[in-house]
């Protein structure tokens, strides 16, 4: 009975492991993994073209781009240079709204999924990129 419980107890504990690694996959620690990963989970682009981001503390920056597709995928680690990132984003919309007219250049959409800033300019379909997103990074419930 005792090797039994012996052999039952590692057996789970081998199986808890082996779930654990297979469940998380890779990590997604790059632009590159975070755009195949859209690509596995229906974002459909043809090319990945780099981006010049114009500023120096942004790690990486990539475009994909599509059929009534254009996403760009910042990585930013620095915590200063990303909420600037995300607070301008956040001021343009602001004006935007404000003037009632659409500015110049401006996106459809920012998302933030940290250390990724994810600047969508254009879709197939209105908020599609976010639900793709929020299937690779859940929400978290608070």
């Amino acid at each position: 009975m005792g090797r039994e419980l012996v052999r039952c107890l590692l057996f789970v504990s081998l199986a808890y492991a082996v779930a654990s690694v297979v469940g998380c996959g890779t990590k997604i620690d790059t632009a590159e993994k975070l755009a195949a990963a859209l690509k596995r989970k229906g974002v459909n682009y043809q090319t990945i073209e780099q981006v010049d981001a114009k500023h120096p503390k942004v790690d990486e920056a990539i475009a994909l781009k599509g059929d009534n597709l254009w996403v760009e995928i910042l990585r930013i680690e620095d915590e200063r240079t990303y909420k600037l990132f995300m607070g301008m984003g956040l001021f343009l919309f602001a004006v935007e709204k404000k003037v009632e007219k659409d500015l110049p250049d401006m996106p459809v959409n920012m998302l933030s999924k940290k250390p990724f800033v994810i600047v969508i300019r254009e879709e197939p379909e209105k908020g599609a990129v976010k639900q793709v997103l929020n299937r690779i990074f859940p929400p978290k419930d608070d």
